[in-house]
């Protein structure tokens, strides 16, 4: 068999009938890495050779697979040589040829077939450290005593593992690693997914030979670190170990307990044990990200765990940490089988993280630390071009895009939505049964939909969650009363804008609500069909919708409604009181209604007793604030007398630092407001309440 090498080097393989092709064909798939790489600190380069034995059901054309910036120096395939085209007098028959595309592409020279079995790609590289925070690059840091040290990382996700070694680079070619890394020295420990099983002094330095990882992985999933950390080890059910800077070890065994804490809640949730020998946690210096989930090996930025280090507080370390180890179910165990449908990992560890945090740290305002979380991307979507959950993209700098917040806090706003209609424990039995079907496979969203309408048949889950994955935007409902009804009807946010799409931004949405007879939740569905949902009326003094603002959706209420609120305040629970402030401040700023009520509102809430903490109120005081720096643009002088309105609220409730704040901190100016847009009816109505209603000290 005669065969040829071509390297195919930018993102797709052009062909004259089929044009651009930016994916591999799924008739070849490797099952198994054999990997050895030696960094150069120094000259910030590194050598490579990876066999990848790979299985081919039935005969093909072709074997592709990925390579970028790398310099091939030989390769062989079933342990011939496969020369390069240029070699015109060598007697080798197997060549291949550099072309602009990040592909390698074995064929016979002959146009015979390639048989169907196993098959061997053997090859030697060297290539370059990167210059940003992808593939494999460098990072300094600065110890206490001021001298430097250096670490060698590596983060490939999503499409940068090609650039450190040839690979089948998407997620649905998973296989098994075995990997060889040598360092320079003794003094440096390396660290990979897996445990280091001997090291021994070679030529040119010490070869660290990692046990073959337990599970087939995706490419991007594969880590490395070379480091002169130090770390503290904590041990319960899983090894954990954590490398960082200039941390004491009370510290560093606090946020290993979290950890340690949150692993026995996704094994006890998800009904799958965490199967790696050990996980280690990396901190270094980093600005592209936070942190990346590699299975058994996390790395962090700086700060993110030493809490030495005042950058973050523990709240936000918590956070991260939960996320991250999330993924090892979500993403690692069971991963997208490809990137449109990211939110599969991003979405449910944004998730899970949080009832983690719930689960292990009893968080009284957890609920209420969801909704906020929440309400930047409310913001975002209206603002801002947003995309759909799944969001179909091909190339690399596409597929980067949708690392964005409609994956993660989209993505985990519709998950609890989900789990509230299907109820916990229905929910959580949909969620085991996704990851054993699926574990160390590839899942799709259409997977994920087929087991929750299984466990659920008699609700309209996919419609449902079709209508808000497969669209930006989010839906608007405007609730009014006509005679003894309530009539609910719906609208995109971007009501204004006219573009089309399948959907026609419409949603199936299941509604909560709460009244003054019944406050425990009642749910109906308003189908994307509807052109109104009217509801009964049944005496109650008020009727509050969106329970704990476990839906994605935003309500519109008649000014009668919002004076009903107003009148029975007390009546209601403190989690609905507080979050229909957010309602309130969110519709103010999407000028759907006046800010009199905003404040009325705020106002109301500041006269029941006891109702904020003061962390609560310093947060709400400086988002609505921050809302109302908007009228700046339109009247100065509206905006100082809203200030005025906040401030004396302030001081009559004894909180005379955080009213002095408000008063001279320009910092909250709402600068990404675009300033062209006239004044909407509702900010005329606004800035003419204000001046007819609040007046300045003297």
């Amino acid at each position: 068999m005669i065969l040829v090498l071509i390297l195919l080097g930018s993102v797709f393989s052009c062909d004259a009938a089929s044009g651009p092709k930016y994916r591999l064909d799924r008739d070849v798939k490797p099952s198994l890495y054999t990997l050895k790489i030696h960094p150069d600190l120094d000259r910030e380069t590194f050598t490579g050779e990876v066999r990848i034995h790979v299985r081919v059901p039935s005969s093909v054309e072709f074997i592709e697979f990925h390579s970028s910036n790398l310099t091939i120096t030989s390769l062989y395939f079933n342990m011939k040589r496969v020369a390069s085209e240029d070699e015109t007098n060598t007697p080798h028959l197997y060549k291949y040829q550099f072309l602009e595309l990040e592909l390698i592409r074995i064929t016979d020279a002959q146009n015979n077939l390639i048989p169907p079995g196993a098959h061997i790609i053997h090859i030697r590289y060297h290539g370059l450290f990167s210059k940003t925070e992808t593939g494999m690059f460098k990072t300094a840091d600065t110890r206490a005593d001021k001298s430097v040290s250096y670490l060698v990382a590596t983060d490939f996700e999503p499409t940068h593992a090609r650039t450190v070694f040839p690979c089948f680079d998407e997620p649905a070619f998973k296989a098994k690693f075995q990997l060889n890394l040598v360092v320079p020295n003794s003094s440096y420990t390396a660290l990979s997914n897996m445990r280091s099983i001997s090291n021994f002094t070679v030529a040119d330095g010490v070869l660290h030979k990692f046990e073959t990882t337990r599970h087939p992985m995706s490419s991007y999933l594969l880590a490395f670190v070379i480091t002169q950390l130090t770390y503290t080890e904590y041990s319960d059910t899983v090894p954990l170990r954590l490398y960082s800077f200039n941390c004491s070890s009370a510290n560093d065994t606090k946020l290993l307990k979290f950890a340690s804490d949150a692993i026995k809640f996704y094994s006890n949730y998800t009904g799958m044990d965490y199967t790696l020998p050990k996980i280690d946690l990396v901190e270094y210096e980093r600005k592209l990200t936070a942190a990346t989930e590699n299975w058994g090996l996390i790395t962090f930025g700086k700060g993110l765990l030493c809490s030495n280090d005042d950058t973050y507080g523990d709240g936000q370390r918590y956070n991260v940490l939960a996320h991250e180890l999330a993924h090892f179910w979500f993403g690692n165990l069971v991963t997208n089988d490809w990137w449109n449908d990211i939110w599969l990992q991003e979405g449910f560890a944004t998730f899970m993280g949080m009832k983690a945090e719930q689960h292990i740290l009893s968080h009284s305002d957890s609920e209420m630390y969801f909704t906020q979380y929440v309400e930047d991307f409310y913001w975002s979507e209206y603002n801002l071009n947003s995309t759909p959950i799944v969001n179909f993209e091909v190339t690399p700098k596409e597929i980067r895009k949708n690392f964005n917040d409609a994956t993660y806090n989209k993505g985990a706003a519709l998950l609890r939505m989900v789990e509230h209609v299907m109820g916990e424990d229905a929910f959580n039995c949909a969620i085991r049964q996704y990851i054993c079907r699926f574990a160390a496979k590839t899942a799709t969203t259409n997977d994920l939909l087929i087991i929750l309408q299984n466990v659920r048949p008699d609700l309209n889950l996919r419609e449902f969650m079709e209508s808000y994955l497969y669209q930006n935007e989010y839906p608007i409902f405007h609730v009014d009363e006509e005679n003894d009804d309530y009539v609910l009807t719906q609208n995109r946010c971007k009501k204004d804008q006219q573009n089309e799409i399948p959907l026609d931004y419409k949603w199936t949405v299941p509604i909560t609500y709460v009244t003054s007879l019944n406050t425990t939740p009642t749910t109906v569905w308003f189908d994307r069909n509807m052109n109104k949902l009217t509801l009964r009326n049944g005496g109650e003094k008020w009727i509050k919708f969106n329970y704990k603002q476990l839906g994605y959706y935003r309500v519109i209420y008649s000014e009668n409604l919002w004076e009903k609120f107003l009148t029975n305040i007390q009546e209601m629970e403190k989690f609905d009181r507080d979050s229909l402030l957010l309602e309130a401040l969110s519709l103010f700023d999407l000028n759907e209604i006046s800010c009199d009520v905003t404040l009325k509102y705020f106002e109301k809430l500041m006269g029941v007793r006891g109702n904020f903490f003061h962390r609560e109120l310093r947060r709400i005081t400086f988002l609505l604030h921050a809302k109302l720096t908007k009228i700046k643009q339109y009247d100065e002088k509206a905006y100082r007398l809203s200030k005025t309105f906040l401030v004396n609220l302030l001081k009559k409730a004894n909180e005379d630092e955080l009213a002095e704040r408000v008063w001279h901190d320009e910092h909250f100016y709402y600068a990404q407001t675009n300033q062209t847009l006239p004044a909407s009816e509702q900010m005329k109505k606004c800035i003419t309440w204000l001046k007819e209603n609040v007046k300045i000290s003297p």
